[in-house]
């Protein structure tokens, strides 16, 4: 046999194994970016909930308001609105204005995760991740 005949055979070859391996490699790398997304997100709903535990808790706070901004502003690169964010005081049996020393507040922060499959097929599965913290008031 010729030696032109066999290099000819072997880039072929190699073509048809990229087109067999690529998209299974491209499939991992995509599904570990997705994942390091949703565990970013999910951690920056906790903290956000965190850090809204921490300011309900502190005397000179003037309202749910207040509570409010500080877990939309905690969860910054995320799209938290002020609706996704509720606070309750001792399960919801005390306002807010009411809440004394010893009282349980929890901060409970929702965020609604797309993959980017979704965006790029159409359909937009989303994912609910919810956060949330409970601490006495001191």
């Amino acid at each position: 046999m010729n030696a032109r005949f066999f290099r000819k055979n072997s880039a072929a070859q190699g073509l048809v194994e990229f087109a067999l391996v690529a998209p299974l490699f491209f499939l991992l790398v995509f599904g570990l970016v997705e994942g390091g997304r949703l565990i970013y997100s999910y951690n920056t709903v906790n903290h956000s909930a965190q850090e809204a535990a921490r300011t309900a808790i502190l005397e000179d706070t003037s309202g749910v308001a207040a509570v409010r901004d500080r877990a939309v502003a905690a969860a910054d690169p995320l799209s938290v609105s002020a609706g996704d964010v509720d606070v309750e005081i001792n399960g919801g049996g005390t306002s807010f204005a009411d809440r004394t020393i010893g009282d349980r507040v929890r901060v409970t922060v929702s965020y609604n995760f797309v993959p980017v499959v979704g965006m790029v097929f159409g359909a937009a599965p989303s994912i609910t991740l919810t956060g949330d913290s409970e601490l006495m008031v001191e």
